[in-house]
């Protein structure tokens, strides 16, 4: 079973990383948006193409931390069905 935990462990750490970095760069982004309100169309479609691109990205990064808690989880439940050591779970 700990061969199952190992990487369900690491996948919310690495997947809250990278939402946190398109979160940033959303951030930037919509204010660009802001500043580029009276500028050129082109450039303002471009920004807003862009920023639903992120919020797409930052969607998927959730799912992912949702999975892998849900799967650490099901595999803890697991293990105290089975009367494992729930300590290697953790």
């Amino acid at each position: 079973m700990e061969r199952r935990v190992c990487p369900w462990k690491e996948h919310p750490e690495e997947a809250n990383a990278n939402y946190t970095k398109v979160q940033s760069k959303y951030t930037e982004r919509s204010e660009e948006l802001l500043q580029r309100k009276y500028g050129s169309p082109t450039q303002y479609k471009s920004t807003i193409i862009e920023l639903d691109r992120l919020k797409e990205e930052m969607a998927r990064y959730q799912a992912e931390i949702a999975e892998a808690t849900d799967m650490l989880s099901r595999i803890s439940k697991e293990a105290e069905e089975a009367k494992a050591d729930p300590d290697w779970v953790k």
